[in-house]
Parts: structure tokens; sequence; C-alpha cells
């Protein structure tokens, strides 16, 4: 973390006006305009920085209320063992659930409320991406057809116009493909 008291030459019991006066002098000092200093902007901007958070009543006792909650490498520890504990309860309660899914007949897993709703997820991409597909054709052909020529204009093979088009036209073959026809072979 930044120690914008630091950057200002202060310390942390310094007061708003004690701020102030450190920031004018060294904006004074670092303005790239009064300058020669090879760093002078980026040291103008840090203390700039330093200034906005310090300035503000808000700002500064959420800064300092941050500084003084260091986390300890222990702490850091206990929270990731914590963190791992939960993702492996997680792991473990998917598999529970899977496994009474598994001893359930397909007639009734079929009718739970998983099952259907991984089934109406799955038919809403469908549509969004048919009408995505659709877009991606009839937009640059409404375009073509909406556009005026001008005469000076050499008519060539507008790229920008063919891709959209044959880019829908994938889309909605890989819908048909692999969720209508792989619905009928099985």
């Amino acid at each position: 973390m930044k120690d914008y008291y630091q950057k200002l030459g202060l310390s942390e019991s310094a007061s708003l006006e004690e701020i102030k006066k450190a920031y004018r002098v060294l904006a004074k000092k670092y303005h790239p305009d009064v300058s020669n200093e090879a760093e002078a902007e980026a040291l103008f901007v840090e203390v700039n920085e330093a200034y906005e958070f310090l300035a503000d009543e808000q700002r500064r006792e959420a800064y300092r209320q941050k500084r003084v909650r260091k986390i300890s490498s222990e702490e850091l520890q206990r929270r990731e063992n914590v963190y791992r504990q939960w993702v492996e309860m997680q792991q473990e309660k998917a598999v529970l659930r899977a496994r009474s899914h598994a001893r359930v007949r397909y007639d009734d897993f079929v009718d739970s409320t998983i099952f259907k709703t991984a089934g109406t997820v799955s038919k809403l991409y469908t549509y969004v991406f048919l009408v995505m597909g659709l877009a991606a054709i009839v937009m640059p052909i409404y375009s073509i057809l909406t556009r005026e020529e001008v005469e000076s204009e050499r008519h060539t093979a507008d790229w920008h116009v063919i891709f959209p088009i044959i880019l829908g036209l994938g889309f909605i073959f890989g819908i048909y493909y692999f969720v209508f026809k792989a619905n009928t072979d099985e």
C-alpha cells in the first residue's frame, strides 16, 4: 500500500492544514512547467494522488483504517485454509447431490428442478444465439438495401457486409446441427 503521508513528507498525525500546505509546496516544486527534474511529472502525479486521499476526511479515515489492519502471514494462512475447507465442503456436497441423483429413476430425475432448470437455460442460450445469427444476417442486408449509391463510388465486394452474413449462417447452422439434429439422432 502506498504511503501517502510519506509522499507529502508528513506524519500520520498531520492536520488538514498541514496536508494542504505540504501539497502546495510539493505541487509547485514538481509541476512540469516549473521543475527541471526528469521525473517531475510522475512526482507531481504522486503528490496529487496523495492529496486526493488525505484532503478528504472520509478517504483519509478509510486509508488510515486500512493501514492499521495489516494482515499477518498467520492470518493470511488461516484465511486460505478456511477457503480451501469451504471449497472441499462444496465439492463434497456436489458429489453427494450427484450420488443422490444417480439413485433416482431417470423419469423422476427428468422431472426434478435441477434438470428442468438446466433445460431452460439451454433453451434460452439457443434462442439468444439464434437471434444473434439472424441479426448478423438481416442487419447487413438491411444496410445494403437502405444505402444510397454514390455515382463516383466504385462497386467493390463489401467484406464488412458479407462476413457478418456468413457468421450468422454459421450460428444458425450450429444451432440446427448441435441442438435440433443432435436431439433427433438419439
